[in-house]
């Protein structure tokens, strides 16, 4: 497919710091983002720690860790929406800091990526042909068995063959290669995942797809 290419570009592996006042971190195992409009990343919500989240409290930090898939370039960003129930978040730029200037490391990082676009088509259909982009570098097909659960924002996606736990966060992408929702499940070929268009936060979907 043409657009393989675009998509892997725009596909980042993140993982978590937590910085506590005493100088302790926190970090995760690799799993995946995706770059969108507008300097913004999404992935899914259970790719953050977000027990720590909830317990961050002024004085601490709790900054993402995101690298591009050969690993040559690398930045942090913060959360800016944090869905549990339909498991998708936003990330987006540090706040300004003269010091370390990551606000700076950021801008730069998603400025050398063109971003991927949001399909916001609310007609699907059966079996209509979706791909995925693994943490392993494998492109997967699948196809959408029905617009599950449409209130709460879920797709039933049924994929031709399982993959590991790393993929969670990575794009899924219709055939034009437009992103329709991140990956949600784990070890499973029929998974529910979150429907970008539909469980975002109007807010900040508008924030998102806010043309200049």
């Amino acid at each position: 497919m043409e657009f393989y290419n675009k998509v892997e570009q725009a596909t980042v592996k993140l993982n978590y710091d937590y910085y506590k006042e005493n100088g302790d971190i926190t970090r995760s195992k690799d799993t995946q983002g995706v770059i969108v409009q507008n300097g913004y990343i999404l992935t899914a919500a259970h790719c953050l720690d977000l027990n720590q989240l909830k317990d961050a409290y002024q004085g601490d930090y709790y900054h993402i860790y995101i690298k591009n898939q050969y690993e040559s370039n690398k930045c942090r960003a913060i959360p800016m929406v944090v869905e549990q129930m339909r498991d998708i978040a936003v990330l987006g730029r540090p706040d300004k800091d003269d010091i370390t200037n990551e606000h700076k490391h950021f801008d730069v990082f998603i400025n050398e990526v063109e971003p991927l676009s949001i399909n916001t088509d609310f007609k699907l259909v059966n079996n209509q042909p979706v791909h995925c982009f693994t943490h392993t570098g494998e492109w997967i097909k699948g196809k959408i068995l029905f617009p599950d659960n449409e209130d709460m924002g879920f797709l039933l996606v049924e994929f031709e063959k399982k993959f590991k736990g790393g993929t969670s966060g990575g794009p899924i992408v219709n055939d034009s290669g437009e992103l329709m929702a991140v990956v949600s499940g784990g070890n499973y070929d029929n998974m529910h995942n979150p429907y970008i268009c539909r469980c975002l936060p109007q807010w900040i979907l508008e924030k998102i797809l806010k043309e200049d």
